[in-house]
């Protein structure tokens, strides 16, 4: 199972034009729903030109927000911004310490193995569908 959940979660989505490649989505495993969570993952931006991500639509979630993590007086705290600045020719990693999609008031439960797909939109690359894995840590 650990090696079929690894396969799944490494799945890379790509724009049409592959500047904006996504990997390794996932969400921390969840007893119940209504609650709120969130989605970790990788973007790699192969592009010339900087982009964003502007947009997170997932089925799981009623509603979804993008955070980045900010250490103010020594304590990290999620702030919600509009968008994820994408370097060109970069790597972004959304973890629990750089930001993250929360997923807010899921409507179900997301136990070991649960995937769906989330429809993420950038300001260049356009929207891309990328497939996420409930998991219990990190691929």
């Amino acid at each position: 199972m650990a090696g079929l959940l690894a396969t799944t979660v490494c799945i890379p989505a790509h724009a049409d034009d592959a500047s904006i490649v996504v990997s390794h989505a996932w969400t921390p495993i969840q007893a119940q729903s209504g609650v709120d969570t969130a989605l970790y993952l990788r973007i790699e931006n192969h592009g010339k030109d900087a982009d964003a991500l502007t947009r997170a639509r997932c089925p799981v979630a009623t509603f979804t927000e993008k955070k980045v993590v900010d250490i103010g007086e020594g304590v990290p705290a999620p702030r919600t911004v509009t968008s994820v600045p994408l370097p060109a020719s970069s790597t972004t990693d959304l973890t629990p310490k750089t930001g993250f999609v929360a997923l807010l008031q899921t409507t179900e439960a997301l136990p070991v193995g649960t995937s769906f797909t989330c429809t993420l939109t950038f300001r260049i690359a356009g929207s891309i569908d990328v497939a996420v894995v409930a998991a219990t840590a990190a691929p």
